[in-house]
């Protein structure tokens, strides 16, 4: 479905029954009614049952196919034509030949031989003429008979080109069967076989291509596990007591220090394509004029309070603070877009600080309700999407972006996409995947723009499909870190070598790496991802779009005339 998706009138309020659920529910979800235990025992009793969904993509490798497969098709019909036209004219030849090699009588002296000679000349003559006008006679009906031919010929290819180009109009669009090997309905995939905002029976959203395993809930002990690498991990860094005591700063060891720039003069050309990596997934972009913070964090560590030292300690600080970024958008900033209310992503703090600036709050759905009651944010400035819906707003006279609605058409309007994500929600023990998550499109007349947010990379051919509808895209933003240890993070973070595939099925002209080198969330080193990509953009057979990682504070430029250079030589070799 697609759409203008808006904050509700008043934040929705749960039934005394839901809030009773809420209260006792615990943290590893054991159910709390008898609805959330049928439901769960009827997926036990049909995990081992395969449902098919049938998925439609793009195939530009068939579209090249069956054009080569026409040409061949025309020549080996002309070569046809021209051996039976060439074997028909050596008919001919020899037919003439052989006229034309006729006996003549031997000649005499005598008056009757003469006479009788006469004769015979004036019957070959006849008979000539005679052949004459009956090979003209032929070769007018077999002429005739040659042009209703090539009539019929003609109108028959252009019945085959005409159904040769609907087709093509139609993009080769392939029909995929994907198996899912986890409970799914029909009703959570459309037409085309993209998955739609989805939730079971109990209210929470799933990832309708993986709805069990992709939760966000895992043992007992794999936690454990990851907590005791984690231990050992610290304790070899830091030494002692030392890795029981939460860091009160934002600092790091030197073998694992992510290099920083100085703060760079951010770019004011409206008609540049622009990305300045800000720390984490915190990206400032500029794209069709308008101004668009991602995932905004600013805070000293990735925690649910500040004041008490918990949570994921900040390593490297952010490259801009909140006022520079405010000076620089002159006095606002056009769009905070957030992808889920993880911490790491969704800040309270510094959403605090930044909402008196922001002009348009794009959330998916749930998170609005969070960001009025706790944050303090206006409700007239949020816009809830659910995926595949979108918002596209324009600039008037210089103001804050005015929301357009679908009737309405304005040159040089922006169009923000919410697409789905592999992922989960949650903040706290009680309200896990009770709220959406999502990644972004932002698509201009001039430039298209992926934010990716945090994902896994399922066997669902999810990324292809959103390059299908939105894309190809100029700039794309891929996590590559918070990947190790892979039971605990393979469904809901990509690790290096998956980011390269999305890369490639996003059709990316260039893609920046994101989500590392801030916060220690994974086991492996802060430094290690972009060794990983490097290794990894290197063991692919063809070359590739740029797929690179910057330094924090570093900005990225897209220019439109090369943007539009780089895009059909891409379109033609991504298959």
């Amino acid at each position: 479905p697609t759409g203008t998706g808006t904050c509700p009138s008043k934040p929705p309020t749960l039934e005394p029954a839901r809030q009773w659920q809420l209260q006792v529910r615990y943290y590893y979800y054991f159910p709390s009614s008898f609805e959330e235990f049928r439901e769960r025992f009827q997926r036990w009793i049909e995990k081992a049952d395969q449902r098919f969904v049938k998925v439609k993509l793009v195939s530009r490798q068939r579209r090249r196919k069956r054009r080569h497969q026409l040409y061949r098709f025309v020549g080996r019909t002309q070569a046809r034509w021209n051996s039976w036209f060439q074997k028909h004219r050596q008919t001919q030849v020899d037919s003439s030949s052989t006229y034309s090699t006729l006996p003549l009588p031997a000649v005499t002296s005598s008056s009757d031989d003469l006479d009788q000679q006469a004769d015979t000349s004036t019957g070959i003559q006849s008979q000539y003429h005679g052949w004459k006008a009956t090979r003209k006679e032929q070769y007018q009906g077999w002429k005739l008979r040659r042009k209703e031919q090539y009539q019929r010929w003609k109108l028959r290819r252009q019945a085959q080109y005409q159904g040769w180009k609907r087709r093509r109009q139609k993009d080769w669009l392939r029909t995929k069967q994907i198996i899912l090997n986890e409970y799914s309905k029909p009703e959570w995939f459309d037409g085309l076989g993209r998955p739609l905002t989805s939730k079971d029976s109990i209210g929470r959203y799933v990832n309708p291509w993986q709805s069990q395993s992709t939760n966000g809930l895992h043992s007992i002990a794999t936690l454990l596990s990851w907590r005791w690498q984690r231990f050992r991990r610290e304790f070899s860094l830091i030494g002692g007591i030392g890795s029981l005591v939460p860091k009160l700063s934002w600092t790091t060891t030197e073998n694992e220090l992510v290099t920083q720039t100085e703060a760079q003069p951010l770019p004011k050309d409206p008609n540049i394509l622009s990305m300045t990596w800000v720390g984490h997934s915190t990206c400032w972009i500029q794209v069709e004029g308008f101004t668009v913070l991602t995932d905004p964090i600013f805070s000293l560590r990735s925690s649910p309070y500040q004041a008490i030292p918990i949570g994921v300690p900040r390593e490297v600080p952010p490259s801009h603070s909140i006022e520079q970024l405010v000076h620089h958008g002159g006095g606002t900033i056009d769009f905070c877009c957030i992808t889920h209310d993880h911490y790491d992503h969704m800040d309270r703090d510094s959403i605090e600080l930044l909402a008196p600036y922001v002009s348009k709050w794009i959330v998916p759905i749930g998170i609005g309700e969070f960001l009025i009651e706790k944050c303090g944010v206006q409700q007239e400035s949020i816009i809830e999407l659910e995926w595949w819906q979108q918002a596209s707003f324009a600039r008037k006279a210089e103001n804050s972006p005015v929301l357009l609605d679908d009737t309405e058409y304005s040159e040089g309007a922006l169009t923000i996409t919410c697409c789905p994500a592999s992922h989960w929600a949650s903040r706290t023990m009680l309200d896990r995947n009770y709220r959406l998550w999502c990644s972004f499109a932002l698509t201009g007349p001039t430039h298209r723009v992926f934010f990716c947010g945090d994902t896994g990379y399922p066997t669902f051919p999810l990324f292809r499909q959103i390059a299908d509808t939105l894309g190809p895209f100029d700039l794309s933003c891929i996590p590559i870190g918070a990947y190790d240890p892979p039971d605990l993070n393979k469904d809901a973070h990509v690790n290096p070598e998956e980011a390269v595939q999305i890369h490639k099925d996003l059709r990316s002209r260039h893609s920046v790496g994101i989500h590392w080198g801030t916060f220690a969330l994974g086991e492996e080193p802060l430094s290690e991802p972009p060794l990983l990509l490097l290794a990894a953009l290197q063991s692919e057979r063809t070359m590739l779009p740029p797929f690179e990682t910057v330094s924090i504070g570093s900005t990225i430029q897209v220019d439109l005339g090369a943007s539009l250079t780089e895009a059909s030589a891409n379109d033609d070799d991504v298959g």
